[in-house]
């Protein structure tokens, strides 16, 4: 039996008590698919991206902007691989193991760093060094 310390009397996976469990269940679900939509989102325009420069689509690069204007051209699929490492580093402290925290994190941090290193994504280029 499992749970939380602000909700004593709630108690996890146990539909014979309430059906509370179900109900923030339900709610941390519907709050997870926000940013995965968004997630979606870029990936969708770093996809369509080159398709919109050839066609001159100027209001598409005016709306994704916010996404490219940190990477040098030609780096645009970067955005992709910098909300993916994001995206990681924020399940991470779901592991109940501090050893395997430590861990995962360098298994996620290294990997870009050096992809950073290899690809010098960034417009800056102090952030690439």
């Amino acid at each position: 039996l499992g749970t939380v310390s602000e909700y004593p009397d709630v108690i996890c996976f146990n539909a014979d008590r309430d059906s509370r469990h179900a109900s923030m269940m339900g709610v941390g679900f519907a709050a997870c698919l926000m940013p995965l939509a968004f997630f979606v989102s870029v990936v969708w325009a770093c996809y369509q991206l080159p398709v919109r420069i050839n066609d001159g689509d100027t209001r598409f690069l005016e709306n994704v902007r916010f996404l490219l204007f940190r990477f040098r051209p030609g780096c645009h699929w970067y955005a992709v691989a910098f909300l993916s490492r994001n995206l990681c580093l924020a399940v991470i402290p779901a592991l109940n193991d501090a050893i395997m925290q430590i861990i995962m994190t360098a298994l996620i941090i290294v990997p870009f760093l050096g992809a950073t290193l290899a690809w010098r994504p960034w417009v800056l280029q102090a952030a690439n060094a």
